[in-house]
């Protein structure tokens, strides 16, 4: 059973409104998810409120204090089963969403649930970031790109700055050692273009624990040589 008052509430706290046509959206990706997790693995959370709290309420969290007005250019760079993409397209679907991917089981799931939800102007992308970063269509085009992967902010910073428009921002989902991963940063951000502006610290409801929202501004031109191929990033971090 979709647990709809529970994602009402949660979002009520955080100053966000779900109409009724955007949380009927939300409850069709809730219940796709939960079905083709059951033979594709999609996702480790199944329990149904660990779902709305670790996925659907985390996902929401940097529209607490940023814009995602419309006709902004958005990338969830390694989106996985949709998260935050896909909740944040639904929540604004205003904005233009490309969701990039590298497994082939999750992408079929993407465009699945981008077909049955009927999204326009959304697009899911096969392929490593590595690869597609320096692609001319996709290089520094995107006015915000986020990555909500398991990864150390060193590879992120390779992985998706050279997706962000110079004066454009790229956010990253962090927990409690996001200072941490901050200093160990500074030699990729600097090789990227990129800032650290400020990192928020948001209570996710229901939850114990605080997500760390990393925005970094993109003052200038990624190197050209970055990203380096696949895998590269993840082995040797800058």
């Amino acid at each position: 059973m979709f647990p709809e008052k529970i994602l009402q509430l949660g979002a009520e706290e955080m100053n966000i409104r779900i109409d009724k046509e955007k949380m009927q959206k939300l409850e069709i990706f809730y219940k796709t998810l939960i079905e083709w997790n059951n033979y594709s693995n999609l996702t480790r959370i199944i329990e149904p409120e660990e779902i709305i709290t670790k996925h659907f309420l985390d996902s929401f969290t940097p529209a607490v204090f940023l814009s995602f007005q419309e006709g902004r250019r958005v990338c969830d760079v390694g989106t996985g089963a949709g998260i935050p993409g896909i909740p944040l397209k639904i929540l604004f679907p205003g904005i233009y969403m490309t969701l990039i991917e590298s497994q082939k089981k999750k992408v079929a799931f993407l465009k699945h649930v981008v077909g049955i939800l009927r999204m326009k102007d959304i697009s899911v992308l096969h392929g490593r970031a590595e690869v597609l970063g320096r692609h001319k269509e996709h290089r520094e085009t995107y006015d915000l790109v986020m990555a909500r992967a398991v990864a150390p902010l060193n590879v992120l910073v390779e992985l998706s700055l050279p997706f962000v428009v110079v004066g454009g921002v790229f956010i990253a989902y962090k927990g409690p050692k996001a200072l941490e991963e901050v200093n160990d940063a500074g030699n990729a951000l600097e090789l990227l273009g990129g800032k650290i502006e400020k990192i928020e610290s948001i209570q996710i409801p229901y939850r114990e624990e605080k997500r760390s929202i990393i925005l970094i501004k993109k003052k200038r031109a990624s190197t050209g040589g970055y990203p380096r191929r696949p895998g590269i990033p993840e082995k040797k971090p800058l």
